[in-house]
């Protein structure tokens, strides 16, 4: 789906587009251009900005090809307003990281490569497409 996207905008657009991941809280970003993607279809490019890991739930660090929860090491400190709790889960056992919960993982060139974004999962499901509604999309 996601490639597919990317593909007809680059038909719309002349090929001059762009693709980027990036943390809400300015933690991290990566960027790929239109000649990137073309040869790496679905990437959101290699880190620009912080330092990413993609790590399992151990918190060990994942193999290339393999998905994991991406982190970024803290630019600077951050709280959600009036949630503890979600503050709390978006840190790292020993608050050196910071992840917005998205499961992707990098080829072996350190591009980052998009499976799922738990921000748009989220918005998702606040729309009541649930999860079965968003596979078959």
């Amino acid at each position: 789906q996601e490639a597919s996207r990317v593909a007809r905008n680059f038909e719309t657009y002349g090929g001059s587009c762009c693709e980027e991941s990036r943390q809400e809280r300015g933690a991290g970003l990566t960027f790929c251009d239109s000649e990137e993607w073309l040869t790496h279809s679905g990437t959101a490019g290699q880190v620009e900005f912080g330092e990413m890991h993609i790590l399992c739930d151990d918190m060990k660090p994942c193999p290339a090809g393999t998905s994991g929860t991406v982190w970024f090491v803290n630019a600077c400190e951050f709280e959600y307003f009036n949630d503890a709790e979600r503050t709390a889960e978006a840190y790292s056992p020993d608050s050196t990281m910071s992840t917005a919960g998205d499961m992707d993982y990098v080829d072996e060139e350190g591009s980052l490569l998009l499976i799922m974004s738990v921000c748009m999962f989220s918005k998702s499901l606040d729309r009541g497409l649930g999860q079965a509604g968003l596979s078959d999309k």
